[in-house]
């Protein structure tokens, strides 16, 4: 069963909205180390709890998993509603760069 065109398009915009928190140099540096530092956590063996125990262990990647998404959802759905650069916006951009 295909998906309306609609559904797509809103995950469209939430990845937008990822790309544009990630490339804003106004966000908070704690908000992007902290989805950085959440899937380092989940790929490296070393955990608070050993991934040998089998349902305890996943446990805590769960959770960071689970913190790390509804950061991203909540900043995505934050970005997403701004509204995109114009081409005033990128002129001005360059213009500060020609200068440093």
């Amino acid at each position: 069963m295909r998906r309306p065109l609609a559904h797509r398009a809103s995950k469209v915009g939430y990845l937008r909205g990822l790309g544009r928190y990630f490339k804003d140099p106004k966000a908070g540096f704690f908000g992007k180390a902290f989805v950085f530092l959440a899937v380092a956590y989940v790929v490296m063996p070393l955990d608070l709890v050993p991934d040998i125990a089998p349902v305890v262990g996943w446990l805590d990647d769960i959770g960071v998993v689970a913190l790390a998404f509804g950061h991203l959802a909540k900043v995505a759905s934050r970005y997403r509603e701004l509204p995109a650069p114009g081409p005033e916006d990128l002129e001005a951009e360059n213009l500060l760069l020609e200068r440093t």
